[in-house]
């Protein structure tokens, strides 16, 4: 609550005269009402100046006067062509909000006007995770919509030469501009480059952040495990317990 006027008696009764959606809309009254002497003050301005949108969810800035002195405000803001108002002494949903909050521990000490931004500002930092989590596209969807040419491949450490469209010297590979590719399906089935030979085939699942590989051959064995998975952009990378590989994304038709 913030307070304005001459001199502000908090143990008598202020009665709310006329109400605004902005700032400057108030300071026409206060030199009218600083020139007769009539003493007020101020609700939710300060609510208002931080957080304009609430103005009309908070009844707007409440311009209150003392009660003997309601009169000759009405008469004042009759003058100067503004609507009067004869409510009650506080805005209606300030007063709901600081009863539910105003014995919170540490935030009850904090002025209500401020305690209503302060907490709105929380609740919506903690709605944008949610949010994104929430429209976020799953991971299958991510993974299968592309095929990714792999950029780099290490097992136990060990960095394991990448085939190039260079290497590889086919219509095919030259054709699709990726050397050694990985293609999930949404079937279940992962493909994989094979070592010095065809590519491997696997199995896949996933949890929605993890994916689980499961070699479908001797050879596609040493890819089996389980993987944390990053997609940033048109990149993947696949993080194991002893395998470590990245890619980039190539919009191929693979048949898959």
């Amino acid at each position: 609550m913030s307070a304005s006027g001459l001199n502000v008696h908090s143990e008598q009764q202020f009665i709310t005269v006329a109400s605004f959606d902005a700032t400057m809309d108030v300071a026409l009254v206060e030199v009218e009402f600083r020139a007769r002497a009539i003493e007020y003050r101020l609700l939710d301005n300060n609510t208002v100046l931080v957080a304009p949108h609430l103005a009309g969810a908070i009844g707007g800035i409440r311009f209150q006067v003392l009660e003997q002195q309601v009169e000759e405000a009405v008469r004042t803001l009759t003058e100067l062509g503004i609507r009067v108002e004869r409510h009650h002494q506080g805005s209606p949903l300030l007063e709901w909000f600081n009863q539910r909050t105003a014995r919170l521990p540490f935030v009850g000490l904090v002025r209500v006007e401020k305690r209503l931004v302060l907490m709105s500002v929380s609740v919506l930092l903690l709605l944008v995770p949610v949010l994104f989590l929430a429209f976020r596209t799953p991971l299958k969807d991510r993974i299968t919509e592309v095929e990714w040419c792999v950029d780099s491949i290490l097992i136990d450490d060990e960095a394991i030469p990448v085939l190039t469209t260079a290497d590889a010297g086919t219509f095919q590979l030259a054709l699709s501009g990726c050397g050694e590719a990985i293609r999930f399906s949404r079937s279940g089935e992962v493909r994989f480059p094979g070592s010095n030979g065809p590519e491997v085939r696997l199995t896949w699942r996933t949890d929605g952040s993890h994916i689980t590989l499961l070699c479908g051959s001797v050879d596609g064995c040493r890819f089996s495990g389980e993987y944390d998975v990053d997609v940033i952009g048109t990149t993947l990378h696949l993080s194991g317990s002893r395998i470590d590989l990245r890619a980039h994304a190539w919009h191929w038709d693979t048949g898959l």
